[in-house]
């Protein structure tokens, strides 16, 4: 009976340890796709990670910073339901984005087409 409940105790430790991520640290730097680039960097562990849910198109916003400098932007669009990452967004242009006026006017201006926050596949 000792032996069962340590192998059930055991299995719950593990388990409960591999649910939590790799570090934002170790996260690969080329992905296939940005399905597998979002699932990584939604599921390690980072310093910042904030988030905002909205009723304008952008439906919702995360970001995901180690270093408290700079960060992944994912968006979620509500008309196509699709998401977006970016990579080395400033974490004062998160702040930003995340407390302007207009969030849609702000990612037109600030993050669409800008090509250091593009996140590119390998090959």
């Amino acid at each position: 009976m000792k032996k069962l409940l340590f192998i059930n105790l055991f299995g719950c430790l593990v388990i409960t340890v591999s649910c939590k991520g790799q570090s934002c640290q170790t996260l690969p730097t080329n992905f296939s796709t940005y399905k597998m680039a979002t699932d990584a960097v939604k599921t390690a562990s980072f310093q910042i990670e904030d988030s905002f849910n909205s009723d304008s198109w952008i439906s919702e916003a995360s970001y995901f910073s180690c270093d408290g400098e700079e960060g992944f932007l994912i968006i979620m669009t509500e008309r196509k339901g699709k998401e977006y990452i970016y990579k080395n967004v400033e974490y004062s242009t998160w702040e930003k984005f995340k407390t302007s006026e207009s969030r849609g006017n702000f990612y037109h201006q600030h993050l669409k087409g800008k090509k250091k926050y593009f996140f590119y596949l390998s090959d």
